[in-house]
Formats: C-alpha cells, structure tokens, sequence
C-alpha cells in the first residue's frame, strides 16, 4: 500500500465534525422532586421509633419493677431493650433488601412501615419486661427500610445528580435524631404534664404510651403517602417491558435477574462495605466519647460541662452539620470529586482524636471558659462536620457497586447489616478480625524454623540459610528461584540412604543460667513498685487531697517505664551488634541499679517521673537477652531454652 492509499483512507474516516471534547461537563439531571420528598419522609422513620424511647426507658424500667428494686440495674436493663431494635434489624435488613430485588422497593417499604407502626403501639401498652423486649424485636424485624432507602435514592438518582441527592439523607436522619429524643422527653406522662387533656385512668396505667402513639402516628402518615403517591423505582426488566430501554443511574448490565448472594462478594462491593464499616465504627467511637468527654471531671481528661452546655455543644455539631452538609456537599463532591472528599474526610479521624487531650490541656492551664478552650471546641465541630460528609460519598460508592440494577437492594443490605453487626459489637468484631489477621500471619510461617529450610543443600547451591545468595554482595534469592534450583539438582542431591538425625548439642549450662538470672532483673525493677504505688502517690501529697487522682497518677508513672524502654530498646540492640552483647547488659544492669536506688530517694512527683524514666530508657536488656539466647543454641537445643524464658519471667513477676 502507498502513501497515497494511506492519505485517501485517512480523509475518508476523518469525522466531518470536530468530536465532543470528554471533558464537556454533562448538565445536572433535575431531581423527582416529589418522590425524594416521599424518601426523604420515610428515612425519618427510623430514627424517630429508634430513638423516641431513649429519655423514658429508664423511668419506665424502674417503674415496672424490672429490675426487683436494685437501682443498679436499671441500666443494665435499659441498654438491652435499646440495643434490640438495632441488633434484630441487623439480622432482617439483608433479607428485606434482597426481597426488594424481587418484589419491588414499595412492597417492602409498606411492609416496614406497617410493622413499625404496629410494634410501636405494641411497645407503648408493654406492662413486663418481656413485652418490651417483643416489641422492640419486632420493631427491627419488621423494618428493613435503612437499606431499601438506599436503593430508592441510587435508583431516582444519576451520576450527574447524585451528590446532591445523597447530601440529604445525614441531613434528615439527624433531624429525625432530634424529632425522636424531643417526643419520647416531652409527651411522656402525660398525666403530670398535660392534667387537663390527659387526667383518665388509661394515662395513668400507660404514662409512655402517648410518645410511642405519636411515633407511630407518623409512620402510618407515612405509610398513606408510600401508599397512594410513591411510585416504584426498581427498573423492570426488558421482557416486562417489552424491548424498551430501562434508564437508571447504574452500569447497564446483560444479567437482568438479582444476582445470588456469594456473587456479591466482589472487590467493589468488599472494598465499599469495607470503607463503610471502619467510617461507621470511628463515627459511634467518636460519637460515644464526645459526651463523656464534655462531662468528665477537668482532673481525669474531661471539661466537667453541665448537661445543659453539651447539650447546646451537640446540638450545635447537629445543626451546623445539617446545613452544611445540605448547601454544600454537592458542591464540593462535583468540585473535588467523591475519592479526594471521602479521605479528606476519613484524615481528619487523626486530629478529631488529638484535639481531646489538647483542649483538656487548655482548659486546665487557661481556665475552663478561656478562648483558647471554646476555639478549639469550635475547630473540634468543624471537623466532626466535615468528617460526616465521607457517609454521603460512601453510600454514592456502595450504590454504583452494584453488579446490576437489581441488585441494589441485596448490595446495600450487606453494608447496612455489616454496619449494624459493627455497631452492636465493635470492639469483638475488631479483636476478632485481629485475631484472625494473627491466624493467618501465623499460618504463613514455615513448617520449620528459618535456619532449617534449606540447611546444608541449600549452601551447597550457593544460597545461605535465610534464604540469600552468596557472593559479593549480598541478596535476597525468591522462592522460585530456589524452588528451579531445587527441581534441577534433585537426582545429584537425593542421599542413597535418609540421613541420620543430628545429634543434640549440649548446651552451655552455666552461660543459659547467667543468661535466665538476668532475665529476671525487668520484671522485678518494672512491678516490685506495684503494691504500694498507689500509697505512695497520696503520701507525698501529689494529688492535693483528691482521692480520685490517685489511679491516674499511679498508672502514669507505673506506665513510663515500658514507654520509655519502647523508645530506647531498639537502639540499644543495635549498638549491641556492633560493640558486642555484654557491654550493653552491663550498662543497663547499672542503669537499673541506679534508677531503682533513685526512686526509693524521690519525694516529689517530678523526681518519681525521672527515675522511672531512667529506669526504661537505660535498660534495652530485653532484646539483648533473645539475641544472646538465639547465640548461645542452635536448632538441636533451642526449643529446650526457650521453653525456660516464660517461666522466668513469671518467676520474676512474682518475686516483684
């Protein structure tokens, strides 16, 4: 072919018009007003029936007789029946969400409602205990509209106004929070309050069942406008409708049916659900410490605010939360885009933490109501509310996760259930994954230890012990390589006959036994101080009289001792490569000795600290004493030293 065969085939697919530029921003999509009204409407539901009981359900504890008098525990009681309405909506929400995949969004939103409303009156005319905890199960049974919401609004929404319909949802659920607490405190006993409209003996029988009528009074409003003006979201399906093209807001996908549920299981989804678990398990950490924070006492880390000020604190974060997230989230979504939002937002986790010890600092060097405390508290809110717009850009991410449009519902019924799974149960869901993390690292582990895996065949083909490639210079060999290498001189290596086993090597007994005394010198120096540490901080007057400071003192300098060690011992192992072992053990014997001596001297509080200090940062023994040990055995004989170093150090604790 010439070039002017070349030229003629280039002019005739050259395109007559210049094509779109990509970068053309498409123009916003205008929203069903109506219908995300009607949304915005149900998902106050939740957490009005959720938490309209909060303010009455001690008294009403109490009042039964639940608890046989004991005071103590009505608490115990009271977290229970709250925490059922989330614990059983965990169980259902995934289900009804899936149900939503086959049957239609507005059968399953009906059904909630209803059974939402029923279990709310059936809670307010709840005599016993086990009443309550009926109702209230049925409550989050029968609801699984927190992830169906979700659905609708990916299903009215599209990429180009997406933002703006999601930045609405924390928005209204915050109002709910409000709406919620505001009717359970203010109609309940109404008997007292209200005499004149509400003196009847039913009052007096049932003083809560007037917040939970009003509750229920409002699903069911919701449940006539669902009812009669809510239109279906969930796209049909292209037999249904006949070959016509079914518009949403998701990928278009071949597969028309809900996928099955191991199918979800994709790195979009994980990845999304993931985000929104550890967002959803920092938010109720910071929402739980929030207010204990406001209330400690100034000497423990707190600001000793009365109820009415964190009241007005949080209620502040609330509002100002609210009306930024709705003015300006889909701004800044469009402007930066949903990734960048979303981590700026998951950053400011680090300094929401920070700042509690920074302003209990303030507050106790410039007075509790000095600028310094009421700025930081200020910047402290700013940065809660910026941090809630990550749930707006999370839910935009698990929506657009779906492997198809019908299988929103079942997509956000995961999230919401592994969110609910979080929120019971946090702190075991999170020791309980470490521990798994631990499972597998140790499963990664070689059957035998690293000096063992290749012995002597593998020095023989030119690679050491660990794994590296003699030479000149030093490198690491991978596992395929020495995995060739092995498949290629197998026949040459192969012994004729098993070799015998090696004999064990005798170990140096008097070196082990100096090496074990030694051992025990850290726990003796870092817990003798346990038993009388908490006398001695309210001997020498530390606390001002203050008996409640004595444990915060006492855990302070019992702590700084291992703190400081963290500090030091890495480098102290590491000047023991180069200048040897022993010198180092005998500098941190003499560093004990001397910080030991010091303590028993001090008698103020300063003192105390240094010679604790002194005591870890001049002791790094405890690394040097494993390399020494690792010295001293080989593979023959290391399993019966080792077995020795547990044993000695709980001698040494208990001798402490």
């Amino acid at each position: 072919m010439d070039d002017n065969d070349r030229t003629v085939r280039s002019d005739e697919r050259t395109p007559l018009l210049e094509a779109v530029p990509s970068t053309v921003k498409r123009t916003p999509t205008p929203l069903p007003k109506l219908q995300i009204a009607i949304a915005l409407l149900l998902q106050v539901c939740e957490p009005i029936t959720s938490q309209s009981i909060y303010p009455y359900i001690n008294a009403l504890i109490s009042e039964l007789d639940i608890t046989g008098g004991d005071e103590r525990k009505v608490g115990y009681y009271a977290g229970l029946i709250e925490s059922l309405f989330f614990a059983t909506e965990a169980l259902t929400v995934l289900q009804w969400s899936r149900a939503s995949d086959y049957v239609g969004r507005k059968p399953i939103l009906l059904i909630g409602l209803l059974g939402t409303t029923i279990s709310m009156l059936s809670f307010g005319l709840s005599r016993t205990f086990w009443a309550l905890v009926i109702s209230r199960c049925l409550t989050g049974l029968l609801n699984g509209n927190i992830g169906v919401m979700k659905s609708v609004m990916g299903e009215l929404t599209d990429s180009s106004n997406r933002a703006e319909g999601f930045s609405l949802m924390p928005v209204v659920w915050g109002f709910g929070a409000t709406i919620g607490p505001l009717i359970g405190g203010s109609l309940s006993r109404p008997h007292e309050r209200f005499p004149k409209y509400f003196s009847g003996a039913f009052w007096k029988e049932y003083p809560y069942f007037l917040p939970c009528l009003v509750a229920s009074g409002y699903v069911l409003c919701a449940f006539v406008v669902t009812l009669f003006l809510f239109k279906e979201t969930m796209p049909r399906r292209k037999s249904e409708t006949q070959g016509r093209e079914v518009e949403g807001s998701l990928k278009n996908d071949s597969h028309e049916d809900p996928v099955p549920l191991r199918d979800l299981l994709i790195y979009p989804i994980i990845l999304s659900v993931s985000n929104y678990v550890v967002l959803a398990f920092l938010n109720i950490s910071v929402c739980a410490l929030l207010p204990l924070f406001l209330a400690m006492p100034l000497e423990i880390g707190g600001l000793n605010m009365d109820p009415p000020a964190i009241g007005y604190i949080i209620g502040s974060y609330g509002g100002g939360s609210a009306i930024f997230q709705a003015f300006f989230f889909a701004r800044i979504v469009r402007y930066f885009g949903e990734k960048r939002i979303f981590v700026a937002a998951m950053s400011t986790f680090v300094p929401v933490f920070l700042s509690f010890p920074i302003i209990n600092y303030f507050a106790q060097t410039r007075g509790q109501q000095s600028l310094a405390v009421w700025l930081s508290i200020a910047i402290l809110l700013a940065m809660l509310a910026f941090m809630d717009m990550a749930y707006g850009t999370i839910f935009m991410y698990i929506t657009t996760s779906s492997p198809n449009k019908r299988s929103l519902g079942a997509t956000n019924g995961l999230s919401q259930t592994t969110e609910n799974v979080l929120g019971g149960f946090g702190v075991y869901a999170i020791f309980t994954t470490l521990s798994c993390f631990a499972l597998l690292l140790a499963n990664r582990l070689p059957e035998r230890v690293w000096d063992e895996i290749q012995g002597e065949e593998a020095q023989r083909s030119g690679v050491d012990n660990l794994g590296f490639v003699s030479g000149p210079k030093l490198r690491y060999c991978p596992p395929s390589y020495m995995e060739e290498t092995s498949e290629l001189r197998v026949d040459e290596r192969t012994p004729l006959l098993n070799p015998p086993q090696p004999t064990r090597t005798p170990l140096p007994k008097l070196q082990i036994a100096i090496i074990l005394l030694l051992q025990v010198c850290e726990p003796i120096c870092s817990q003798s101080i346990y038993p009388y540490i908490n006398e001695l901080v309210g001997t020498l007057d530390i606390i001002g009289g203050d008996e409640r400071k004595v444990g915060y003192f006492a855990g302070l300098i019992e702590s700084l001792f291992f703190v400081t060690e963290a500090i030091t011992v890495f480098h102290w192992s590491r000047l023991s490569d180069r200048i040897g072992r022993k010198p180092v053990l005998l500098i941190g014997m003499l560093g004990l000795i001397i910080s030991m001596l010091c303590f028993g001297l001090s008698r103020t509080f300063i003192t105390l600290v240094i010679s604790r200090c002194l005591c870890g940062l001049l002791n790094g023994n405890i690394g040097v004493i494993k390399s020494v040990m690792g010295e001293l055995t080989d593979n023959t004989n290391r399993a019966e030293v080792y077995a020795f170093m547990p044993p000695v150090w709980a001698l040494g604790s208990t001798m402490g």
